[in-house]
């Protein structure tokens, strides 16, 4: 059998293959052996006979290649394709459209997509489940030196904002990279599957290590769109019934916890000093106990967008422009609709509802439930993302930084999620490399069994 599975394993090209390969045959072997023992053969022959079964070695070898070998989803490659050509030309728009921003605006997003459409090709080829099963220490070492940086004052200042890790080529988004702590909390998800109420605690622990450095950041908006990002991940994995616990219960109780977090967060924050006042005062506009200026920003989105036609540009003076404010980043689907009509954001936004759902559907057909919850970690950034951006920019919401995914001007934040875009073709990729895994329950002991 040796000779056998030597040779057969030599057709195999992907390394990464090899083994799940090797344990699918020998199993296959094993079992024509045990029926042929019982049809009275000997040892000897019963061998000879189940490896003779399995055909020519090469020839199976060249048909196991044909199967397990990476993959490449090339229907969401060509839609993300259509879409950073989309996201230039609307930076181009923008540019053309404010001499201010000279040149050097257009060629910086250029620049960002292209070195974030290669950061993507970078984490496709990695492999997933390495990251994943990883996640703690990563997700613990970096909120630890985001929080050593936080505290040592260490950070820099872009725009006002202390939100910057300074780096030799430029200054890293500490907001984008808390990002990636959602796809990263659903490998520490996986890592507690099958441990009952303890493992659901400590999951629920984890969840608050980015929460605390968006909150020193500051980024209030960020720390409870983070909550509700990793809330969502562990409602994925406790309906799925991961821990084996009384899931409606603990639902209805984490959410119910979860709603009441934002009311308690902000009068601990007003009784200490957390919250700043310009926060505050944003937050009394944002629940009408105070009046908003007609050429406010706030105004502006929330009743001027009124105006927009259906086509075209709308006659109505764009506040956010004469005032500076980031209407290419933070309120781009407004500068759209009032330029170019409501039919131009609503495609924007169907854009990036294709490849988001092009990416979960990919994911969530994945056998490997670390690749799936990674996955879906990902596409919860996506929608979390466009949704909070279109209800900024029609005025649900009051201002604040928000990024439309792929098309808002931006460094780190367009990089990171590009790189998200990757880990989900990197699920796809290894989707016949990586087994599924066998179902584990917890014992009485507390122990994990296969």
């Amino acid at each position: 059998m040796e000779e056998y599975m030597k040779t057969l394993l030599e057709q195999i090209r992907c390394k990464s293959a090899r083994k799940l390969v090797e344990k699918e045959i020998r199993e296959h072997i094993l079992e024509q052996y045990e029926e042929n023992l019982e049809a009275g053969m000997d040892e000897t022959c019963a061998m000879e006979a189940a490896v003779e079964d399995m055909g020519s070695p090469v020839e199976t070898g060249i048909a196991l290649d044909a199967i397990h070998r990476p993959q490449m989803s090339w229907g969401m490659l060509i839609i993300i394709g259509v879409i950073s050509f989309f996201s230039i030309l609307i930076q181009v728009l923008v540019g053309n459209g404010n001499p201010t921003l000279g040149n050097g605006h257009m060629l910086r997003h250029l620049f960002h997509v292209l070195l974030g459409f290669a950061m993507m090709l970078l984490v496709y080829r990695l492999d997933y489940s390495k990251i994943g099963r990883y996640a703690k220490r990563i997700t613990g070492m970096a909120c630890t030196v985001l929080l050593a940086a936080s505290y040592l004052g260490i950070t820099a200042s872009v725009n006002g904002a202390q939100a910057w890790i300074p780096t030799p080529f430029a200054p890293l988004s500490i907001p984008a990279l808390l990002l990636f702590a959602v796809p990263l909390y659903g490998g520490i998800l996986y890592s507690y599957y099958g441990t009952g109420y303890t493992g659901l605690f400590k999951s629920i622990l984890w969840i608050i290590p980015p929460i605390w450095v968006a909150f020193l950041v500051p980024k209030i908006s960020l720390a409870v769109t983070l909550l509700f990002f990793q809330g969502i991940l562990l409602s994925v994995a406790l309906w799925k019934n991961w821990f084996q616990v009384k899931k409606y219960w603990v639902l209805g109780g984490f959410w119910g916890s979860i709603l009441t977090f934002p009311a308690i967060l902000v009068m601990l924050g007003k009784k200490f000093g957390w919250i700043a006042q310009y926060q505050m005062e944003r937050l009394a506009l944002y629940l009408g106990q105070a009046e908003s200026d007609t050429s406010s920003a706030f105004y502006f989105l929330r009743d001027g967008v009124k105006e927009c036609r259906l086509w075209g540009a709308a006659e109505i003076e764009n506040p956010l422009i004469e005032t500076g404010q980031s209407y290419f980043s933070d309120f781009l689907i407004s500068f759209v609709g009032t330029n170019y009509g409501i039919l131009a954001a609503v495609l924007l936004i169907l854009l990036i509802l294709a490849v988001v759902v092009k990416g979960i559907s990919i994911v969530v057909k994945q056998k490997n439930k670390l690749g799936r919850i990674m996955g879906i970690g990902c596409g919860i950034v996506f929608l979390g993302e466009l949704c909070l951006h279109v209800f900024t920019c029609i005025g649900w919401f009051p201002p604040m930084a928000s990024f439309l995914p792929f098309f808002s001007y931006g460094g780190s934040s367009l990089v990171v999620l590009y790189m998200m875009l990757g880990l989900m073709l990197s699920v796809y990729r290894y989707k016949n490399l990586l087994p599924a895994e066998k179902k584990r329950k917890q014992t009485a002991a507390g122990q994990i069994s296969a």
